[in-house]
């Protein structure tokens, strides 16, 4: 019996590999075959045409909104409403496309805030290098119409020349409050006192043999008297801006800093702050403490007010508290801690390097008092608030 043996087709099948491979779209998209992508830079953009950058480049995660301020400038430039200020990741980082990105987005005037407050606030115009009768009028045209906060110190200095405003503070594109004085520094116009020539009178006919010789009249110069300086200022400082001195360490602007005894420094007197402080932290994280230092800006760097170069990235220009609705829950504030009962201390020095100065996330608002989250009740008259933010490069 023969066996017959049946002929089964063989059906070939083509596998599809489970590997991915991403093109680039027509929209731009920067994703790779391992599903990464590259963010793109949106600084400046509309939220809506960045969220369709992030989208073109292939970002398929969350877009998150990033709450904290932007202030009013980044880099040089004025970020205007509606326009972002800062990404994360930064803009050429690469990360998975379903990973979250954040975006931070101008939400004020970048131009005048804290409108009806008493710290209302306006954009510093760049008036270095113009006349100072110019300068001034450029000065009211931006909102500063109150000459009595406008200073002129008038400089001799072989870099300023006369009646040219050589200086400015707050520089340009900074934020100054209209209730804050601001200082120009122009160049001494005053003509150079000349020496005056001496002048011999006649000399009178001998009246005996025996009279001597008159002696020549010299005109004697003029001295200016000395500058009458008063008392000593116990805190605000003279207006002088930073400088570096013999042995190039730096000292902070305002002059010499007032180290005696004192009255307590109280929201009253401003915690005897200077114009220009800002105070610097690691970071903002609520039921977290982190220590604030007064810092002030010089040579494009920050710096501490025992001259070292200030570390901490997180920079926060404050204001002293006036009425507790000035102050959210959820948001940062700068405050004294009280130690031993001992609320403020009594010299301008003192305030200026305490290591008390912390940095802390609001909780609860009372009449008097504030909560900090991680922490515990905080007095009112302690507290500064955050009226603008900025990072170190």
């Amino acid at each position: 019996m023969r066996k017959v043996i049946a002929c089964l087709p063989i059906v070939v099948t083509a596998c599809a590999s489970t590997r991915s491979f991403s093109t680039s779209s027509p929209g731009g998209s920067s994703s790779d075959d391992l599903g990464h992508v590259t963010i793109p830079n949106v600084f400046k953009l509309k939220k809506a045409d960045a969220v369709a950058a992030l989208r073109r480049a292939g970002v398929q995660g969350d877009i998150e909104d990033d709450s904290s301020l932007c202030g009013s400038t980044f880099d040089g430039k004025i970020v205007e409403l509606g326009e972002v200020c800062y990404q994360q990741p930064a803009a050429g980082q690469v990360q998975g496309a379903r990973l979250v990105v954040s975006l931070r987005v101008q939400t004020e005037d970048p131009r005048h805030g804290d409108i009806g407050k008493n710290t209302e606030w306006r954009l510093m115009p760049s008036v270095t290098g113009k006349p100072y009768e110019q300068a001034l009028a450029e000065m009211h045209h931006a909102g500063f119409e109150n000459d009595d906060r406008i200073r002129r110190f008038m400089v001799d200095d072989a870099s300023c020349k006369p009646g040219i405003v050589c200086r400015q503070y707050p520089d340009a594109m900074e934020r100054a409050g209209l209730n804050d004085d601001k200082i120009l520094y122009v160049g001494d116009n005053a003509p150079e006192t000349k020496p005056v020539a001496a002048i011999s009178p006649p000399t009178a006919a001998p009246t005996s043999e025996h009279q001597p010789t008159p002696t020549p009249a010299v005109a004697t110069p003029t001295v200016p008297p000395p500058a009458t300086t008063g008392e000593p200022k116990r805190w605000g400082g003279n207006g002088a801006p930073p400088y570096r001195d013999a042995d190039n360490r730096v000292h902070g602007p305002g002059g010499p800093v007032f180290m005696g005894r004192g009255v307590p420094c109280t929201n009253k007197l401003d915690h005897c702050m200077r114009p220009g402080v800002w105070f610097a932290a690691d970071n903002v994280i609520a039921g977290s403490l982190f220590r604030g230092v007064p810092v002030f800006q010089f040579e494009n760097a920050w710096w501490t007010w025992r001259g070292d170069a200030a570390q901490q990235k997180r920079l926060f220009r404050t204001a002293v508290v006036d009425k507790p609705d000035q102050l959210q829950v959820g948001k940062p504030v700068v405050f004294f801690v009280d130690e031993g009962g001992e609320r403020f201390l009594d010299n301008e020095s003192d305030m200026l390097t305490s290591s008390r100065w912390s940095v802390g996330v609001v909780d609860a608002v009372s009449a008097d008092s504030v909560h900090i989250q991680g922490w515990d009740k905080v007095a009112l008259d302690t507290i500064r608030m955050i009226v603008e933010e900025k990072q170190q490069p």
